[in-house]
């Protein structure tokens, strides 16, 4: 999610209140059944092979860090928090 994101959001549902929660959903957790390579970020053969550096290719939905600091300096934003895949699961 990036700026542009949260201002569309914005137009359509007001301003983000002071001190807000703002939690994403992207819907990512329907790549697990559908497609469990898109949802690790990987190809099937780099898992298969265990030949990925799963820091250096996992691709998943989340906050830029423009949208992060947007939240935090002009939003007053409290939290933010998505769910996403976790090495520790």
């Amino acid at each position: 999610m990036d700026v542009a994101d949260i201002l569309a959001w914005e137009a359509e549902h007001g301003t983000i209140p002071e001190g807000a929660v703002v939690i994403m959903y992207s819907g990512w957790g329907e790549n697990y059944s559908k497609n469990p390579f898109r949802y690790f970020g990987a190809t099937k053969d780099a898992i298969v092979e265990k030949s990925i550096d799963f820091t250096d290719v996992v691709h998943t939905p989340g906050f830029s860090g423009e949208a992060a600091q947007f939240l935090v300096k002009n939003r007053k934003g409290g939290a933010s928090s998505l769910m996403s895949i976790s090495g520790e699961n």
